[in-house]
């Protein structure tokens, strides 16, 4: 994320770093490397973020550990990495979820929503005929995200239980709505 404060600015002034030799000598390279491990997309974006946290950081870079390359290259191995963490981070969440972070389509959930409006009515009889244990487990599933272990403990209940109670409870509301896979239903 790129930010600039007026502080920022006033430093290329005042003693600050020479970011325009660095750039006209070092963007292309960078550019590449993080192109290389990201894709060019985020190179185009990062890029432009190692000059960035090079101004603001100039405070703390010491000539005498390195180059201006070399900092400027640890400054965009750091912010690699922190990309690619986000990326695991998402990747683990869609793991877990099934919702995909990246290809969500905004239309798309808004189509489903339209879809799904015409539903609630049956989506609303058929929770009516599941038992309450039946219905919560149900709920705590699909609103909550718990998985099945953390159901029983919520409802105190084995997880086998919950197990056949969810095979159940999808055949009992397939039937109902019409979705029954074994061509049952209305």
């Amino acid at each position: 994320m790129v930010t600039l404060t007026d502080y920022d600015l006033d430093a290329l002034h005042d003693g600050g770093p020479p970011l325009e030799e660095w750039y006209a000598s070092y963007s292309a390279s960078l550019f590449g490397y993080i192109a290389r491990r990201l894709g060019r997309t985020a190179a185009e974006d990062l890029t432009a973020q190692v000059f960035v946290e090079a101004l603001e950081s100039y405070h703390r870079f010491d000539p005498a550990k390195g180059s201006a390359k070399t900092w400027l290259f640890a400054i965009a191995t750091n912010l690699v990495r922190s990309h690619l963490r986000k990326e695991q981070r998402a990747l683990e969440v869609f793991a877990r979820t099934g919702a995909d972070p990246v290809a969500d389509d905004p239309m798309r959930a808004a189509d489903a929503r339209l879809f799904a409006a015409d539903q609630w009515p049956q989506v609303a009889a058929a929770l009516d005929e599941l038992s309450a244990v039946d219905r919560d487990v149900l709920l705590l599933y699909c609103f909550a995200d718990l998985d099945y272990a953390e159901i029983g403990a919520a409802l105190e209940l084995p997880v086998g239980t919950v197990a056949s109670k969810m095979n159940r409870i999808r055949t009992k509301v397939r039937k109902r709505l019409g979705d029954d896979p074994r061509g049952k239903g209305r």
